[in-house]
């Protein structure tokens, strides 16, 4: 269910339950009931039929998290001899096709909407079929009755006034040009037919059955929603009650004389249920003939004045907080009710620019967002921004443009394409053997100005001849990913580690040639614990230079199997799990091997014990007199896990974690920290690294009472002998 579908199910169900409270009121005049019932159908349309909604910040304020964008894992050095054991080999089956249950969904509810929609089709063609066999009214006297009635009405066209002999009881058809019906028995009741009439001519002043045609129009779409078809009912009978008081009025008849009249027409045959008068309302309508209260202009205007806005689509969000100190421009900030940046991106002949990439750059975090816009046009950021303006880099079909524009919603954007600022890449894919991969499945990593991460949502493809051609916004680096595919691995240019060319405007960068091994070899092994007893249902995940991460899941006996991978060293770990390996890279395997999963949290490999509470890492560090290394980290940040497993081993760095206590911090909720937990995590960050964000991996060396002594992050930590010189400081 989308969510504009589910907010018009909320909020009109709210209207509707509002609405009944209203009209139970005893006060209340006909023509306000009527209206009342209006505003639903009103509210559903506004809300199905617009996706933009009136935010309303009722909400607590919430904090903001950005979390950097991780990079491809480095190559690691194999070990001179790595751990294996002998098992039989596994194959393992596909897994069987998901149920369809979203397809199923929307056919249950189109085959709903049509269904809906044919039955009021129908009632309308049937209308039609009555009006057509009808005559025009000719009785002298009924036609000097019906004019007065018009001109007490205020009707500025006069409607056609038809007898039908194959009706017995009298009503109005025709949505945009109506038209009276009255039966031919009628006529020959001259007390009866001016009633009728006034009644009849009062749905005509009130555009009753446009307002039911449009009711149930709405219906269609709603027609599993049970509330709304009894406030369509109960719109028919307002309606209804409405037109008796101002038939009353206009005619001057008794309660008693015109209830003699509405049961003449009891056992008549009513228009189709789309026109309001079916003989089910009758009691209803006269009872109410006993009570009528005068309807005063006056107070139905002032109160569906008051209550119009409640037809705005709205949705709650967090109210406004107090903005930090620091104002640098074009990053977000932590804290603060989301601002919405939105709009549509339209051609310079005004049509919807579809399927266009849309980047935000945020300077200070070096983070970037990017959304693609939707078959209207449309894209839609969500943030708290400390500029008032922010600049959107779009590219469609190797076509670029910049723009500035104010953060606020909904704006219409015409893109004009840059052809200056522009720079071209190129290079070839080729095997081992030299010769080139043709439709190559190729990545462009994009690293704005300054930002050190990279973002790579941006796919396209070799030609034939395995050559490629990208045109690139200028000014910044850009690194050539390839993607799996085809039998062969992963590569890069350049290489990871080494920093991106500037592209330069005008020119074009040749990236040369990308060497894709071949990736047709496949491992199998088997995951057991320190007693040697397997381990079931763990995700085991393995990379090298040149094959992309892969995961999968041990069965109950422990054993996986993985395929389509490059024949060179591999390195292994687990994801989301209470076990990890020790840090290791073994050549590649040619029988199935064993590989042996200690508990989290203890000692892996020379690495010292992780504590996982400040007051704990406090107690151990005033023991021995040494610093406190904090890891600030979350359950999924693959760039602290790299660094656990690729630079914490190195003898250097060893040698200068022996001389602190390790901390361990989640600031985010899983397996290894409750959402408190998590919470006072976050709040300890922010304070003593004294920055708005919540960025993972964060790395802080504090004193035993807990003073900052130095603080860095993963640009400086995933280099061992970076590292180990910022520990010992």
């Amino acid at each position: 269910m989308s969510e504009t579908l589910l907010r018009a199910l909320v909020q009109g169900t709210i209207v509707i339950l509002a609405v009944a409270c209203l009209t139970a009121l005893p006060k209340l005049s006909t023509t306000l009931r009527a209206w009342l019932w209006r505003l639903v159908p009103v509210k559903f349309a506004a809300a199905l039929l617009f996706t933009g909604a009136l935010a309303l910040p009722l909400l607590s304020p919430e904090p903001a998290t950005v979390m950097a964008l991780p990079e491809p894992l480095p190559a690691v050095a194999p070990l001179p001899e790595p751990a294996a054991a002998l098992t039989p080999p596994i194959s393992v089956p596909a897994a069987p096709a998901p149920f369809p249950w979203v397809r199923v969904v929307l056919a249950v509810y189109g085959l709903g909407v049509l269904v809906a929609l044919v039955r009021l089709a129908v009632a309308l063609g049937r209308t039609q079929r009555w009006q057509a066999t009808a005559a025009p009214l000719t009785t002298p006297e009924l036609l000097g009755e019906a004019q007065r009635l018009i001109r007490s009405l205020g009707l500025r066209k006069t409607p056609a006034l038809l007898v039908s002999s194959s009706l017995t009881s009298p009503g109005v058809v025709g949505v945009l040009r109506p038209r009276v019906i009255l039966p031919e028995s009628l006529l020959s009741s001259p007390v009866a037919c001016r009633a009728a009439l006034a009644h009849e001519l009062a749905h005509v002043q009130r555009r009753d059955l446009l307002w039911c045609v449009l009711a149930r129009f709405v219906g269609a779409f709603l027609w599993f929603h049970p509330l709304y078809g009894l406030s369509v009912r109960e719109l028919c009978v307002a309606q209804e009650l409405a037109c008796d008081t101002l038939a009353l009025r206009l005619t001057e008849t008794t309660p008693a004389l015109y209830g003699k009249t509405l049961l003449a027409f009891a056992t008549g045959e009513p228009l189709p249920p789309l026109v309001a008068g079916s003989a089910s309302q009758l009691k209803r309508r006269l009872r109410a003939l006993q009570r009528t209260v005068a309807p005063s202009r006056t107070v139905t205007f002032l109160v569906l004045l008051l209550l119009a806005p409640a037809t705005i689509p709205w949705q709650l969000t967090h109210a406004q907080a107090p903005a930090p100190q620091a104002t640098r421009p074009g990053t977000l900030i932590t804290g603060q009710v989301p601002q919405e940046l939105s709009g549509t991106l339209l051609t310079e002949d005004g049509q919807p620019l579809i399927n266009a990439e849309v980047g935000l750059y945020l300077s200070q975090e070096s983070y970037v967002e990017t959304r693609s816009t939707t078959r209207l046009g449309s894209f839609r950021f969500r943030a708290a921004w400390k500029a008032q303006q922010q600049t959107l880099y779009i590219e469609k079909d190797g076509k670029f443009a910049a723009l500035t524009v104010p953060v606020k919603a909904n704006q219409k954007l015409t893109v004009r394409w840059e052809t200056k600022n522009i720079a071209t890449l190129t290079g070839r894919v080729l095997d081992t053997a030299g010769k080139p991969i043709p439709s190559a499945p190729l990545r462009l990593i994009t690293f704005p100005t300054n930002a050190r991460i990279g973002y790579g949502l941006t796919l396209f493809h070799a030609d034939s001849q395995g050559r490629f051609s990208r045109a690139v916004w200028a000014g910044w680096r850009y690194r050539i990913d390839t993607e799996r595919g085809k039998g062969y691995g992963w590569a890069s240019s350049p290489r990871v580690g080494v920093e991106p060319p500037l592209a330069v405007a005008g020119q074009t960068h040749d990236f040369g040639d990308i060497i894709l091994p071949r990736a047709d070899a496949a491992l199998a092994g088997t995951l057991v614990g320190l007693d040697g007893k397997p381990l079931a249902g763990v995700k085991v995940s393995v990379g090298s230079a040149h094959n992309n991460q892969q995961v999968v899941t041990t069965r109950a006996d422990g054993t996986f199997r993985i395929e389509g991978l490059v024949a060179e060293p591999v390195a292994f770990w687990l994801i989301n799990s209470p076990y990890e390996l020790a840090p290791q890279s073994v050549p590649f395997p040619t029988v199935p091997l064993t590989l042996q999963a200690r508990p989290k949290q203890k000692q892996v490999g020379a690495v010292p014990y992780f504590a996982t509470t400040l007051d704990n890492a406090k107690a151990l560090a005033a023991f021995g007199d040494r610093k406190i290394l904090v890891e600030f980290t979350s359950h999924t940040c693959t760039n602290a896990r790299d660094v656990e497993a690729r630079v914490y081993p190195q003898p250097s760095v060893i040698a200068q974690l022996k001389r602190v206590v390790p901390l361990r911090l989640y600031t985010d909720a899983g397996r290894y920290a409750s959402a408190t937990e998590a919470a006072q995590n976050a709040r300890y960050q922010k304070a003593l690294l004294r920055e708005s964000l919540i960025i993972a991996p964060k790395y802080a060396l504090i004193t035993t009472n807990g003073k900052l002594i130095a603080k860095t992050d993963y640009n400086t930590a995933r280099d061992p002998n970076a590292f180990r010189a910022w520990l010992a400081r």
